[in-house]
């Protein structure tokens, strides 16, 4: 089976410096992101995950890439997955300034 992505592109009425922060900081990825927090710190390598409600692990990963409030890229592993990956996937979020709105680009890779 070949690699598989997807994009999404969005516009928010923000600045770069809040989404940033509604992306890396548990406080608010806890309200966007069903109830999911993350944890890292967001240096390259350093771990990322994202606990459920109960602090049950859901999503592991290690920091690719860090440019502070333009582009933050990890890996996507689920520890659960009945099929594991040979190689775990890449997520990469790219923000924009544009005029009072930021243009986010979602890419999930692999």
């Amino acid at each position: 089976m070949g690699a598989t992505s997807f994009t999404y592109v969005i516009y928010i009425a923000s600045t770069p410096e809040k989404v940033w922060d509604a992306l890396t900081k548990d406080e608010w990825t806890e309200q966007y992101f069903f109830g999911r927090r993350v944890k890292s710190g967001w240096k390259e390598g350093s771990e990322v995950v994202y606990l459920r409600e109960n602090d049950e692990l859901d999503v592991v990963g290690k920091v690719l890439k860090n440019e502070q409030h333009r582009v933050i890229s990890f890996t996507w592993g689920v520890p659960e997955d009945p099929t594991p990956r040979d190689r775990p996937t890449h997520v990469t979020f790219e923000l924009v300034s544009l005029e009072g709105t930021v243009k986010v680009t979602l890419r999930h890779e692999n």
